[in-house]
C-alpha cells in the first residue's frame, strides 16, 4: 500500500545527506571549477570540438549557481565570531 509520508521521510533524507555533503565543499572549490570549464572550454574550441567546447562550457553557470547557494546557506563564520567577541569584549566592561 502506497504511503505518501513514507515517500516524503525518505526524500528528506537524502536531501538532508546532499545539503550536508555540498556544505562540506569550500567556496573556492567552486570558483575553482568555473575558471577550469571556462579554460576546457576555450580548449576545446581552440582545439577544433565545438561541441564539446559548448557542453563544457555551460558547466560554469552552474558551478557559479552552486556557489551562491553555498553562500546563501553558510553564511561567513568569520563575521559571526568576530561579532561574539565584540559582545563578549562589551559585556566585560
Amino acid at each position: 500500500m502506497y504511503n505518501p509520508s513514507r515517500t516524503t521521510e525518505r526524500s528528506d533524507s537524502f536531501l538532508d545527506r546532499t545539503f550536508d555533503t555540498l556544505m562540506e565543499v569550500p567556496s573556492s572549490v567552486y570558483f575553482g571549477l568555473t575558471l577550469g570549464s571556462i579554460v576546457a572550454s576555450a580548449l576545446f574550441y581552440l582545439l577544433g570540438k565545438r561541441q564539446t567546447a559548448l557542453f563544457v562550457g555551460e558547466w560554469a553557470p552552474t558551478f557559479l549557481v552552486s556557489a551562491l547557494f553555498y553562500k546563501l546557506l553558510n553564511p561567513s563564520r568569520e563575521n559571526i565570531r568576530q561579532g561574539m567577541q565584540n559582545a563578549a569584549n562589551e559585556f566585560t566592561r
